[in-house]
């Protein structure tokens, strides 16, 4: 099935050199496909376990996106992420709460020839801590590739 792509990874990052650290290690699955039409869709799971050598600060992490020719040389993309970390002990809130949070992305990617690109596209942060923002950014990103 080549309208079908699945992805294991793991890596293993030592601690430095006589540091009472511990290994961190990823673990990240993805999986995508195509349907006829050229509609796009996936979701990749990600975890972090002993985020910077830390025993037990873990965050852990999804993605769901999806993208769609509207036209000739231009697609529409969404993507949506969201991160949590992990609860220490007794704790009552978790150890990331500042950072953890969604993220929405949206936008029109246009390829007027290969190797030239540009992206018009929104992006969204709302924090899991209800006391902060939402922020927001519109970007205008370029590609150019030889």
């Amino acid at each position: 099935m080549k309208s079908l792509a699945v992805r294991i990874y793991h890596d293993v990052q030592q601690a430095p050199a006589g540091s009472d650290s511990q290994p961190q290690r990823i673990y990240s699955i993805f999986g995508g496909y195509r349907l006829p039409s050229n509609l796009r869709f996936g979701f990749e799971w990600n975890s972090c376990v002993n985020y910077q050598f830390i025993p037990q600060h873990d965050l852990y992490g999804y993605s769901i996106f999806s993208s769609v020719p509207i036209a000739s040389r231009v697609t529409l993309f969404t993507r949506m992420d969201r991160l949590i970390s992990n609860r220490l002990g007794d704790e009552s809130d978790v150890w990331h709460f500042k950072e953890d949070g969604s993220a929405i992305i949206a936008g029109l990617h246009y390829f007027p020839r290969s190797g030239l690109s540009f992206s018009l596209n929104y992006k969204g942060w709302k924090p899991s801590n209800s006391t902060m923002d939402w922020s927001h950014g519109g970007f205008l990103n370029f590609e150019f590739k030889r």
